[in-house]
């Protein structure tokens, strides 16, 4: 992990968000997402930008994964994780669960 940051760093990036453990695909689009939205539309700075799209998470207002939209788009295999053996919380209704946004860390200038 040290070793991406640091290659990222190096290449000119000032800052990178990384994740401490594998994360969900569809929770990190909408992170993600809200993290841009924060930072570029509403002006907030990159620390702030992502406590506030985590907080976003936490309270349910980026919320259910729909299930039927992963499997149309992936296939069936897609539709229930843990028909792929990925071991995760079980809330299947929302994202509120730390699993889905706490592994997010900014490394770098984060102002």
């Amino acid at each position: 992990m040290l070793g991406v940051q640091r290659a990222f760093q190096v290449s000119g990036a000032r800052a990178a968000m990384v994740t401490l453990w594998p994360v969900d695909d569809a929770a990190t689009q909408r992170l993600v997402l809200e993290f841009y939205r924060n930072w570029w539309d509403r002006g907030m700075d990159k620390v702030t930008a992502l406590q506030a799209a985590q907080l976003a998470m936490l309270r349910g207002r980026l919320n259910c994964p729909d299930h039927a939209l992963v499997a149309a788009a992936g296939g069936p295999a897609l539709a229930d994780p843990r028909a792929r053996g990925v071991r995760r919380p079980d809330v299947p209704s929302d994202y509120r669960h730390p699993y889905y946004w706490a592994g997010f860390v900014l490394s770098g200038d984060w102002r």
